[in-house]
């Protein structure tokens, strides 16, 4: 059965408890604000949520633009060696809302602590992921059964996202059942459970070999104009695993498919890194 859907002018994040003991009557609400950031690193978060969502923009294709994601990965790639992107993850707590229906269309995770990335000697900060069904890129023309992003800001908003496939198999992903099993069931709901998370579990093994290249949100921004000064995005070439079951259960909570068309590459470069000598 369909829900439906609330629909929200501002990020408002609902205090909960496990799915048994959800109050629908008189949810607490909690305020997030990161005072680490800075302002234009927050504005950057803001627009990205607000952007970020296919009842908003319906995910348009805008083809005649130049720039935008997501696209279908080609064989014809510039292979280039780098020590980037140096990934600095630790374990966060689960404790503190951060399990997040986001509007009834995907599950999002909002981190805390000291994970980042660095990119040319500059810091980017974690401070979510979510995931897509189906992938939205596709690799040499063929998409996975889910994507995760990985969305990191830097201090004055350029925002960097790591990519990773998630392939459906016969086994479960232990480390993605603590949070699927855990996922809200009513949008825009946060959820707090007492454990540890280390995002670093839902990297591919081989998180060397990699795709690079500038592209946008998968949504546009707010006035449907591409980013202006480009979107650094990494797309792993290997993908993680999760089961049909887990696939199954997933889509029984989030039952649209929150993923835009494949856009034009243009004259893009499509970055393929390769092992250091």
């Amino acid at each position: 059965m369909r829900r439906i859907i609330p629909i929200f002018a501002f990020i408002v994040l609902l205090a909960g408890c496990q799915k048994s003991q959800i109050d629908q009557s008189s949810p607490e609400i909690v305020h997030v604000t990161d005072n680490k950031l800075s302002a234009k690193a927050n504005l950057a978060l803001l627009e990205f949520d607000l952007s970020h969502s296919s009842r908003r923009n319906r995910f348009p294709n805008l083809a005649t633009e130049n720039g935008q994601t997501p696209i279908d990965i080609p064989k014809e790639t510039r292979k280039f060696k780098s020590t980037d992107p140096e990934i600095q993850y630790e374990s966060f707590s689960l404790n503190d809302h951060n399990i997040e229906n986001h509007e009834g269309e995907y599950l999002k995770i909002n981190v805390s602590g000291e994970n980042y990335i660095t990119i040319r000697g500059k810091r980017y900060d974690l401070k979510q992921f979510h995931f897509h069904r189906y992938s939205e890129h596709a690799i040499r023309g063929k998409k996975s059964a889910m994507e995760v992003h990985f969305v990191h800001v830097a201090a004055d908003g350029k925002i960097a996202v790591m990519g990773v496939m998630l392939t459906a198999t016969k086994r479960n992903n232990e480390k993605i059942a603590v949070l699927f099993e855990n996922s809200p069931l009513i949008p825009g709901e946060h959820l707090s459970i007492a454990k540890n998370f280390n995002t670093k579990d839902l990297l591919p093994k081989t998180s060397a070999e990699y795709y690079s290249y500038s592209g946008s949100l998968t949504t546009p921004n707010l006035d449907n104009t591409p980013n202006p000064d480009g979107l650094t995005w990494i797309v792993f070439k290997s993908p993680i695993h999760i089961s049909e079951a887990q696939l199954h259960a997933y889509a029984e909570i989030y039952e649209e498919l929150n993923v835009r068309l494949l856009q034009p590459v243009g004259d893009r470069t499509i970055w393929e890194r390769v092992e250091r000598d």
